[in-house]
């Protein structure tokens, strides 16, 4: 899932995530994640968070237009 565009709502970061309930691929993620050294930066979750914060304002807003759109 791209974090990017609607949890972020800016593009000062770069940032997705993946949601799995299978074990298995849970384990080969978690080795990429650790064996390529994709963590984000306690930075780069500051700049997450601060996006987060108005996350529920956006989706408001967008779900204003699309209605305006239909």
């Amino acid at each position: 899932h791209s974090l990017t565009k609607y949890m972020i709502g800016l593009s000062d970061v770069v940032m997705g995530a993946i949601a799995t309930n299978n074990q298995d691929l849970y384990d080969i993620m978690k080795y990429y994640q650790i064996s390529l050294c994709t963590v984000p930066s306690p930075f780069e979750c500051l700049l997450v968070n601060r996006g987060l914060k108005s996350l529920h304002f956006r989706i408001e807003r967008h779900i204003e237009n699309a209605q305006k759109v239909a």
